[in-house]
């Protein structure tokens, strides 16, 4: 199952016959199962016979234990019904044992399910571009931006994924019952007194009744490359954020625990030092023997200085683009999680005398405010770790003053302890003006004046006195 040996087709009928397993209630005008399997051409799937006959063996133990009465005997069999005692609480445990493996089994079926639709969906916008083209489209047929599908057709389509349809014939459902069989089985699941399986027949019916909204928010993580220049840079981001972060996991192999970079023979006699240093765990740095190229640091600590800065400078060239271009690549980029590699290498400790730290770092901050400017979405995305910023560099203050720049919603709700923070900054840092700047930010967003930040602000100015007013 796990390994894709089944079709989806395959896997819907797999999942009929592990309900039909865990199905306590059989109905009696429906054929029999075996009836049903050996009208198949082939006479059924041994598979399936066999998951079957583990069924029925089950429902057996079950029933036969929780059937009938208690009937006496007499006091010499006490010893052996003791003894089988303790051996049906054994198979209790095997049986929800089993039962918790085929919830596991139904819980992937649901997520291959869910790749299905998400297939389908774009299947559907696919047909509609090329008929409103008469043309297949490829990447080398860019969408054309005058094109406007048939809304009203795609979300036709779209409910069969949910209901099915006798003219389409998707095969969606779960069970030969509309989900009911599904919902039956569930629901005697939950029942159980073994937690393991309750949580997991828990977690299955309320994925149940989601289901569009978890289609909904999967696809809203589809990124549609729609030209061979997306592609290229698909790979090349790929390519470069594995490099960076396995630099970042290994940043204690490279960063210079010293400030001494004053002369190029110091220099050199780092590198030499460095070098022997990283040939002590060779295990993460050797290619692969079959000579496809894996993520490796460079063995000399400089090299890795001059790595990590090009390739963060090669991520900010993509949010530098006109402001079509720069959207597109700024979900790329969030897709692939670059933000949070980055922010990764912000913690990364090091001596402030280091002049290359300090560029990488200048350059990182950089491409977190390209990574967030006009996008609402990825300023969200940053705002979650914003106690990343809240130090008295000039650095970090620009990056939060483009993390909440023109974004009405995050200004309404800024908290006291960050305007606090960069009052404090001018107070005891210096009247640098990058501080000033973020106050400035945050009273007016999208040509609306915020009064709540208006209000916070003037207050925590007046508190920290005249020093800070006198600018």
């Amino acid at each position: 199952i796990y390994f894709g040996f089944y079709s989806f087709s395959e896997l819907l009928s797999l999942t009929r016959t592990l309900l039909h397993i865990l199905d306590i209630v059989q109905n009696p005008m429906m054929p029999s199962f075996l009836e049903r399997l050996n009208k198949l051409p082939d006479g059924g799937n041994t598979v399936m016979r066999t998951i079957h006959g583990v069924g029925e063996m089950m429902t057996q133990m079950v029933l036969s234990r929780g059937s009938g009465l208690p009937i006496s005997q007499p006091d010499s069999q006490a010893v052996h019904n003791l003894g089988k005692q303790v051996t049906s609480s054994d198979e209790d445990v095997t049986v929800m044992d089993t039962k918790l493996k085929i919830i596991e089994i139904l819980q992937f079926i649901l997520s291959v399910r869910l790749d299905y639709r998400i297939s389908y969906l774009l299947s559907i916008y696919k047909k509609e571009y090329e008929v409103a083209n008469g043309s297949v489209a490829s990447l080398d047929t860019p969408i054309s931006l005058g094109f406007d599908p048939d809304k009203d057709e795609i979300v036709a389509h779209a409910d069969t994924m949910f209901a099915g349809s006798s003219k389409d014939n998707q095969p969606v459902e779960l069970d030969e019952e509309n989900g009911r069989t599904f919902l039956r089985v569930l629901i005697h699941l939950i029942m159980h007194d073994y937690p393991p399986l309750v949580s997991g027949a828990l977690h299955l019916l309320f994925k149940h009744f989601s289901q569009r909204a978890e289609v909904l928010q999967a696809f809203k993580q589809v990124q549609l490359l729609v030209s061979n220049q997306d592609v290229e840079n698909y790979k090349q981001i790929k390519a470069d954020l594995d490099r960076l972060r396995l630099t970042v996991e290994k940043s204690e192999l490279w960063v210079e625990k010293t400030s001494s970079y004053g002369s190029e023979e110091m220099g050199e006699n780092h590198a030499k030092g460095s070098d022997e240093q990283i040939n002590e765990d060779p295990g993460p740095l050797t290619p692969a023997q079959d000579g496809n190229k894996i993520p490796q640091i460079d063995k000399k600590k400089s090299n890795n200085y001059k790595i990590v800065k090009e390739i963060l400078t090669r991520l900010n060239k993509l949010c530098l683009q006109n402001k079509k271009e720069r959207s597109q690549q700024q979900r790329l980029l969030k897709n692939m999680g670059a933000h949070t590699v980055v922010l990764d290498l912000l913690q990364i400790p090091f001596e402030k005398t280091d002049e290359k730290m300090n560029e990488i770092m200048t350059v990182a901050h950089t491409f977190l405010q390209n990574f967030c400017a006009g996008n609402p979405q990825n300023q969200i995305l940053l705002h979650k770790h914003f106690n990343l910023f809240l130090h008295p560099g000039l650095l970090e203050a620009e990056t939060m003053r483009h993390i909440f720049m023109n974004n009405y919603h995050l200004c309404n709700e800024i908290s006291d302890r960050v305007v606090q923070h960069f009052v404090h900054c001018i107070e005891t840092h210096g009247r640098h003006v990058h501080y000033l700047k973020f106050l400035q930010t945050i009273v007016k967003a999208d040509s609306k004046y915020v009064k709540k930040c208006q209000d916070k602000v003037m207050t925590e100015l007046i508190n920290a006195g005249e020093d800070v007013l006198v600018f």
